[in-house]
């Protein structure tokens, strides 16, 4: 019933004022569920995923995707981070609408917290070993204890490996993992947390699953593959390093000071169909793309929680900075055509080294592929003030945050804003509360107009009220809700023939700033 420290609230989730849902690692392994693409979204309400590729989850909450984090830091790049594999997972927090309290400058929708595992302090060990259909075979031990005969020095190491099949022909995804964890008590008030992790996966040509029809959806069996036996691999690597300094001020104070540097590469290929023709709209023709990613994310978080207390007034602040900077170099530019394909009867083996497409990678990633920036700083604070004994509590936050782009679509651009954040949470009795909540969003508008121009950046308003209940002691919480999001400076189709050569319209028309949704 409460919420990580990652998220930086006191509070028992029960009495913020957001809808917050939690996934913990035991419901997970109860399920069976290895990584964030096998269901762990089918356990928290209005969530879905999207099909997509076998690198990253692309989840959606309230009308659009939302953003990954991982220990409280925003982890989105261009095509990752690669989903995290649940081995390493303490618990997901899923958090539905902005939430100033964490970054207003992700999507209006929400986002999702993976929590890594940490020291516990005790000493523990577990290994699991799962056999199962379509030649899955899966190792992962959990090991956690003391280095030190102190007991100040802690560590924590989770190790997978992963071969696995599939129900289409020619598909896998081998995977390995390495979360190696340390931490030391410097003294009572104050610990420094170390944790590294490595992720590897490997997989057939990525896009091989999607089933292309003009005949409408199902048209074709849930076995069937684009791909090939014999194509080369792609392979994904997910490293991070993560530094997290706490301290203990006084009884009623708080710092916690964090850095990441994230690293992550995907080298391969993915497949398009160019078009299905045919008299029985049978023949698809196939086209790959190079696939080649190389993204990095630099992060810093610093920030106090303290309690006070003003005549009957019970104050929970929290304060901090956040500061990232990304940049990714991204390659699909270079394409292929492959044999044609009959979907009503394929037949596999037809490509060979002679027409097998070989793509140029003579020239660095850094200097051949597309370029993105992406940075931000922010400064916010927020106190909730508790009344009536905390029954009733009011929470106030501001936040202002600084964007900053560059890339070769939208050109660079740089604007600031300030982002309010009002919530009220009454408690009926410990187990039941309602809220009411507005909280706003500030992020980039990706592309440019016609003319080059970049876009306004997106902002968001959530206007929420909820009805929280806890039951059997917590052990079960349930969560109504009804909210409104408006979206401004939402991207359509510019349709306007004077903007394009000839006045002809393309199949792929600009996007312009169309208002609201």
């Amino acid at each position: 019933n409460r919420i990580s420290s990652s998220l930086r609230l006191q509070s028992p989730i029960i009495e913020i004022p957001q809808n917050i849902q939690v996934v913990t690692a035991k419901l997970m392994q109860d399920q069976q569920i290895f990584d964030m693409l096998e269901g762990a979204t089918r356990n928290v309400s209005g969530v879905t995923r999207v099909e997509h590729w076998d690198n990253y989850a692309n989840i959606n909450m309230r009308g659009s995707r939302v953003n990954p984090f991982r220990n409280g830091i925003n982890v989105s790049t261009t095509w990752g981070p690669l989903t995290e594999d649940m081995s390493m997972v303490e618990r997901i927090e899923f958090v539905k609408g902005p939430a100033g309290f964490m970054l207003s400058n992700g999507n209006a929708s929400g986002l999702y917290n993976v929590v890594t595992k940490k020291p516990s302090g005790r000493t523990k060990g577990e290994a699991t070993l799962t056999l199962g259909s379509f030649d899955l075979y899966r190792a992962a031990l959990d090991f956690d204890g003391k280095l030190s005969k102190d007991g100040k020095l802690l560590y924590r190491i989770n190790v997978m490996g992963q071969a696995k099949g599939s129900h289409r022909q020619f598909d896998y995804n081998n995977r390995y993992s390495i979360a190696p964890v340390l931490k030391y008590l410097i003294d009572d008030n104050t610990a420094i947390t170390l944790e590294y992790t490595h992720q590897f996966s490997q997989v057939n040509m990525i896009g091989t699953n999607y089933a292309f029809s003009k005949k409408g959806y199902a048209d074709l069996p849930k076995d069937f593959t684009t791909g090939e036996g014999n194509f080369d691999p792609t392979n994904m690597n997910d490293k991070s390093l993560l530094i997290v300094f706490d301290h203990k001020i006084n009884d009623n104070w708080k710092f916690t000071g964090q850095g990441a540097y994230f690293n992550y590469t995907q080298v391969g290929m993915s497949m398009w169909p160019d078009a299905i023709t045919g008299a029985d709209e049978n023949i698809m023709t196939r086209r790959v793309y190079i696939s080649e990613d190389y993204a990095i994310a630099k992060t810093g978080q610093f920030y106090v929680n303290g309690e006070e207390k003003t005549g009957n007034v019970n104050h929970k602040i929290l304060a901090g900075i956040d500061l990232s900077d990304k940049i990714n170099y991204y390659d699909w530019v270079q394409s292929a055509l492959l044999t044609d394909l009959d979907i009503y009867n394929p037949v596999y083996g037809t490509m060979n080294a002679s027409n097998m497409p070989v793509f140029d990678r003579s020239v660095d990633i850094k200097v051949r592929g597309l370029q993105y920036k992406n940075a931000y700083n922010a400064f916010y604070v927020q106190d909730e003030l508790g009344f009536l004994n905390n029954a009733l509590r009011l929470t106030v936050a501001g936040r202002y945050t600084t964007l900053k782009t560059a890339n070769v679509y939208s050109g660079d651009f740089k604007d600031s804003k300030f982002t309010p954040r009002l919530g009220l949470s009454w408690s009926i009795n410990k187990n039941t509360s309602v809220y009411a909540l507005r909280d706003e969003s500030f992020n980039e508008n990706y592309g440019a107009d016609w003319e080059g121009k970049s876009f306004n950046p997106l902002t968001g308003t959530n206007y929420e009220l909820g009805f929280k209940k806890d039951w059997m002691d917590g052990k079960w919480n349930s969560t109504f809700a009804v909210y409104q999001i408006t979206n401004n400076n939402i991207l359509t189709a510019d349709l306007d023939p004077s903007h394009y050569p000839g006045g002809v319209i393309p199949a792929n028309p600009f996007s312009r700033q169309s208002g609201q949704s």
